[in-house]
């Protein structure tokens, strides 16, 4: 067993630990001005929760991202999430921070992993409606896809406003996932 100091599997928490850095360097890249637009294409480990590693991800690179951009003076920030599994360890860990509009699209957690990302998930006390999920059913296609993307994600975003975009796309898209 490990401690606190050293890790059951440190090859684990060294890979993790790596790709959660680069999306700080990408956090840090756009703070400074040195980029717009930042990508770290090993990222998207949303599952991951404040005090756990859950679904493959052992630390949210995403949430740390963000939580460097708010650190850095951002003062609103639109997570946005189109992978086929709902972003709960994001959402979780901003669920009562106003200042993180999380927005998921993704299959129902009826029928996928992680059992969770439904529309009465709207975010914790004191950050009411800023979380939205959009659950699409399986067997959603590319327009019905669009057509939920286009009537939500748009209209929230211009409402909220934000200083910066954190999106993880995934590595499982919608579509290839519900046909499995």
């Amino acid at each position: 067993m490990g401690t606190e100091d050293t890790p059951v599997f440190p090859e684990l928490h060294q890979g993790a630990a790596r790709i959660a850095q680069g999306s700080v360097e990408c956090a840090e890249a756009v703070l400074s001005g040195r980029a717009v637009h930042a990508v770290n294409f090993a990222g998207g480990l949303h599952h991951a929760a404040r005090a756990k590693a859950s679904g493959f991800c052992v630390y949210n690179d995403a949430a740390v991202a963000i939580r460097r951009l708010l650190d850095g003076g951002v003062s609103r920030v639109v997570y946005l999430d189109v992978d086929a599994h709902h972003g709960d360890g994001t959402q979780e860990i901003f669920s009562e921070d106003p200042r993180v509009m999380t927005i998921s699209l993704h299959q129902t957690g009826a029928s996928l992993f992680p059992g969770t990302g439904f529309p009465n998930e709207t975010g914790g006390r004191g950050a009411e409606g800023t979380a939205v999920n959009v659950a699409l059913p399986p067997h959603t296609g590319d327009a019905g896809w669009l057509r939920a993307f286009h009537a939500v994600v748009p209209p929230l975003v211009r409402a909220f406003a934000p200083e910066a975009v954190v999106s993880q796309h995934g590595c499982d898209s919608h579509l290839s996932l519900i046909h499995i």
